[in-house]
């Protein structure tokens, strides 16, 4: 993560050219986890700018799109990552680190030189040694900016409740309720939420198996993100949980994020 720059080996005579941010948040179990990391496997990415997806079992990745990536993304199930690490030396992991790392869903963001230029801008850092990144202020603004960026704040629902909430909210038409319920239904059927917009904004007519339920619903890639701003001011995660889980409601664990956030001195949100 440093790249030495003379013969002396005092800490900040190295210059920093990657950091590392990790937050874990623990859940009440690992069937929890497993299906934190389903729906985020179903968000689309960033928001802005060109960007890899990965999708790998046990995580979602996320890379900038080019051959020398400034950041890359990744919340993953820790438990299943260190399990297929063992694996892979033949070997069984220890009980004393399953106790450690179970329940857990790790989020790292790895930022490079031209990223790490821009905290340096916004904390007034003016040489790239480590004393001045290596503070959890700045680890929970990285972390905290691209969760929001991808995940978003809004809790999870199932496609049952979230009808019920679109249906008695104040201030929209009947049109654009029925609008936004079949918008969750898209993303609900499809692959992730790129799939949902893709045919979203494809011909209208054109049957794409097995979405031929919403072959009239088409519309330009502007109205779909419109539809999921609407859908978010209702407090509504866009990905919604499966129908066959049983279950209504997921809390966001943004939650965590702001009170770590709050306890450093902080925003609160």
């Amino acid at each position: 993560m440093c790249k030495h720059i003379n013969k002396n080996y005092h800490f900040d005579k190295f210059r920093i050219f990657r950091i590392d941010c990790a937050f874990d948040i623990r859940l009440k179990n690992q069937k929890e986890v497993e299906q934190l990391v389903f729906l985020l496997n179903k968000f689309e990415g960033i928001n802005r700018g060109r960007y890899k997806k990965y999708n790998e079992p046990g995580s979602l990745y996320i890379s900038s799109d080019s051959d020398r990536p400034y950041y890359k993304i990744n919340f993953y199930n820790k438990l299943d990552e260190v399990q297929k690490e063992y694996t892979e030396l033949g070997m069984e992991v220890p009980e004393y680190i399953v106790r450690q790392i179970q329940n857990l869903c790790r989020i790292e963001v790895q930022y490079f030189v031209p990223k790490l230029y821009q905290i340096m801008k916004e904390h007034e850092i003016d040489n790239r040694v480590p004393s001045e990144f290596f503070k959890p202020e700045i680890s929970i603004q990285i972390i905290k900016k691209h969760f929001l960026n991808i995940i978003g704040e809004e809790d999870f629902y199932s496609i049952k409740y979230a009808k019920q909430i679109i249906n008695s909210a104040d201030g929209i038409t009947e049109r654009t309720k029925e609008k936004l319920t079949t918008t969750l239904e898209l993303i609900d059927k499809a692959v992730d939420m790129k799939k949902a917009k893709e045919i979203f904004t494809s011909k209208k007519g054109k049957i794409i198996k097995p979405f031929d339920s919403v072959k009239s619903f088409r519309g330009c890639k502007n109205t779909y993100r419109e539809y999921i701003k609407k859908i978010r001011e209702l407090k509504i995660n866009p990905v919604v949980i499966p129908e066959t889980w049983g279950i209504d409601h997921i809390a966001n664990p943004i939650s965590e994020i702001y009170r770590i956030e709050k306890d450093l001195g902080g925003p609160a949100q």
